[in-house]
């Protein structure tokens, strides 16, 4: 089942279980000075889970999910269209917010929030390799005569 948030009010459905661990999340990464970007990163991978599990009437315990749930929210992702970009999720936006989730729930396990992570022992998505062209020779000796010159305007 194909699932993103179209509006602020389906963004609030998310079960408060889910808006909690996303608190807790912050609150441990934080205390253990993880970077913002980090940080938001996790959270939107709680929030987008959170979203996921309520437009699919998933559990709305976090500690009830099972692999099952995280891999169709996975494979929702490669489905649907990124409201910041307009485009799919890339394949390493994906591994992110499993690798993300998977963090969150061992924190949730060791915290004692959850028997164990759903996800313990799985392998997160890959991501294809893509090879970056590199210049040529002569395309570089150009691009560096474009330099030449002895001060700024020269360029």
């Amino acid at each position: 089942m194909s699932y993103k948030p179209k509006s602020e009010a389906e963004r609030a459905a998310i079960p408060e279980p889910y808006k909690r661990l996303e608190e807790a999340t912050r609150l441990s990464l934080g205390a253990s000075n993880y970077s913002s970007k980090t940080i938001s990163t996790y959270a939107e991978a709680i929030r987008g889970l959170g979203a996921y599990i309520s437009a699919t009437q998933g559990p709305t315990d976090p500690s009830k999910l099972r692999v099952q749930h995280i891999e169709g929210y996975i494979v929702n992702l490669k489905s649907v269209v990124s409201p910041k970009t307009k485009r799919p999720y890339s394949e390493a936006t994906i591994n992110n917010r499993w690798r993300g989730l998977q963090s969150v729930f061992q924190r949730a396990s060791a915290a004692g929030l959850m028997r164990r992570s759903p996800i313990a022992g799985r392998k997160p998505p890959r991501v294809t390799q893509v090879p970056i062209p590199i210049i040529r020779e002569d395309k570089f000796a150009a691009m560096l005569r474009t330099c030449k010159g002895k001060g700024f305007l020269a360029v």
